[in-house]
């Protein structure tokens, strides 16, 4: 790699020797700048400068905690699953594939309130019975069910 004049400005050609240039901050993502960096007679050009600076801005962004869903919802109890150890004890595909199903599910029924197990039932999801496991071994379980579809 060869060092800009710019701090944390890394250029890195690909494959083919075309010019890229990145912005990159010790222990963070690089982003990448599409924009040319010098004119014809060596200058750095502006748009580089303005997406130079945008990239720094992203980097030194301060991170948006992840929205706490509200408790007792159906979105709560899929969270909470989640951030169990039970789950964080399967295989990385099994984890993708029971995330991409439970969140499906969230998309229509995630804030509907006072979601026990035996609502999660009548939904027929799939996964649902390491859920009901694992509530009962927390101690979050609630036996009144709450009816999802109806009588």
């Amino acid at each position: 790699m060869i060092k800009t004049r710019l701090r944390y400005c890394v250029f890195d050609p690909d494959p083919n020797g075309n010019e890229r240039y990145y912005v990159r901050k010790p222990g963070r993502a690089k982003i990448r700048i599409r924009a040319n960096f010098q004119d014809a007679s060596g200058n750095i050009t502006p748009e580089f400068m303005k997406a130079y600076f945008d990239a720094l801005a992203t980097l030194d962004g301060v991170k948006v905690p992840p929205k706490t869903p509200r408790e007792k919802t159906f979105f709560w109890l899929v969270d909470q699953y989640f951030r169990s150890p039970e789950f964080a004890r399967y295989d990385e595909l099994t984890k993708a594939d029971k995330r991409s199903v439970l969140n499906r599910y969230c998309e229509t029924a995630g804030d509907l309130a006072n979601v026990t197990p035996r609502s999660v039932v009548r939904g027929r999801i799939k996964g649902r019975r390491e859920n009901d496991n694992w509530e009962l071994l927390s101690g979050t379980f609630d036996p009144a069910p709450t009816l999802v579809g109806g009588g």
